[in-house]
């Protein structure tokens, strides 16, 4: 199955910077926030419209004879966002592009013939101006109920282990 998107958004931001704490607003003896903050402050609230994008392949297997619950999906999909580049206004003399972010993510889920236990990875890599983000890792699936055959009102559940990692960053465990 292939899919696709669009969307379109209206965004609203708003800043208020009689809320905000600059460095030269302490004096030795601390904070005084009725000193003023030397910053130039654009107006409180801006606006812009922004776009975006993304296909999805998706791919399903599910064996559906009584004695076996044995399933095969797959993901693999990409999405655009900020096609626009919209401008946006925090200070009077500065405005900047949203850069164009890009994400690419899969996934899979095998369950293994003729037992209880299935794995999963998965990845998603992001791509945002000079920004990037990796986190790719495994779950494994360890099934304690599998689907009613005939009503389908219970459905399958599973106990999941795992692991991912944020390259460069952080080890998540599950």
């Amino acid at each position: 199955n292939l899919s696709r998107g669009l969307q379109g958004s209206f965004v609203q931001r708003k800043i208020v910077f009689s809320r905000l704490v600059f460095s030269n607003q302490y004096i030795g003896s601390g904070y005084d926030p009725s000193m003023m903050s030397g910053e130039n402050t654009a107006s409180q609230t801006f606006n812009y419209l922004a776009f975006s994008a993304g296909l999805n392949w998706s791919y399903n297997a599910k064996e559906n004879i009584l004695v076996a619950n044995e399933q095969t999906k797959a993901n693999i999909g990409v999405a655009v966002f900020n096609i626009n580049e919209p401008k946006q206004v925090y200070l009077r003399d500065y405005s900047s592009s949203m850069a164009i972010k890009a994400v690419f993510h899969g996934d899979l889920l095998y369950t293994f013939h003729g037992t209880n236990i299935g794995i999963a990875p998965s990845y998603i890599l992001q791509f945002q101006g000079k920004n990037k983000e990796l986190i790719a890792g495994t779950f494994i699936k360890y099934y304690i109920k599998d689907d009613s055959k005939y009503t389908g009102i219970i459905l399958r559940s599973s106990v999941n282990f795992g692991a991912f990692y944020r390259y460069g960053d952080a080890l998540i465990l599950c």
